[in-house]
């Protein structure tokens, strides 16, 4: 029993060190979703400058800036805002593995947990049963040992009896008058 509930610690610490690693793995997602948000807070800063930039080109362009000039700007905001548009997904994807890995692992634990915790209480029990039954048998060793030591005990004396029943009969039988008896009987 010592042994299987050692056995059964030793499988506790085991998934407890896998929940510190799955912790450790998510702590690294982490940061690379605070990377990512702040990869995008800078483009998002990049896309208002280049707003910005438009606006003021905007501007320009009316006062006749070339038209070339402003379909690159236009094709650099549009690819700006596809490269925002794919970290957000990107973001979202990276939250969503995060929290299923989270509820995975925590599933994976309590599942362990009460798994070992169940095969403890079922051990105790056993062990509570054999310590119970153990004692009951002690109770009846003791109790046969009591008996046997009072038979050896009343057979001892009823020996003693016999014995001492016999001699006397000897003794009487030995007298003047026991021998007198037998010679007449004869």
């Amino acid at each position: 029993l010592q042994q299987e509930k050692e056995t059964l610690t030793g499988k506790l610490e085991l998934l407890e060190q896998e929940k510190a690693i799955q912790v450790q793995h998510i702590g690294k997602l982490e940061n690379k979703n605070k990377e990512l948000v702040e990869q995008l807070s800078a483009l998002e800063e990049a896309r208002k400058s280049q707003s910005v930039k438009i606006q003021q080109m905007e501007q320009l362009n009316r006062i006749s800036i070339s038209n070339e000039k402003l379909i690159e700007l236009e094709n650099q905001l549009s690819e700006r805002s596809s490269q925002c548009q794919q970290l957000l997904q990107d973001k979202e994807k990276l939250e969503n593995y995060v929290r299923q890995a989270l509820s995975a692992t925590q599933l994976k634990y309590k599942v362990g947990i009460t798994t070992l915790q169940n095969k403890l209480d079922e051990k105790e029990d056993e062990l509570k049963a054999l310590k119970t039954v153990r004692e009951e048998t002690k109770a009846t060793l003791k109790r046969e040992e009591k008996l046997i030591m009072s038979a050896f005990y009343e057979l001892g004396l009823e020996m003693q009896r016999k014995l001492v029943n016999e001699e006397n009969n000897k003794e009487n039988q030995s007298s003047w008058l026991s021998r007198e008896r037998r010679r007449i009987e004869r």
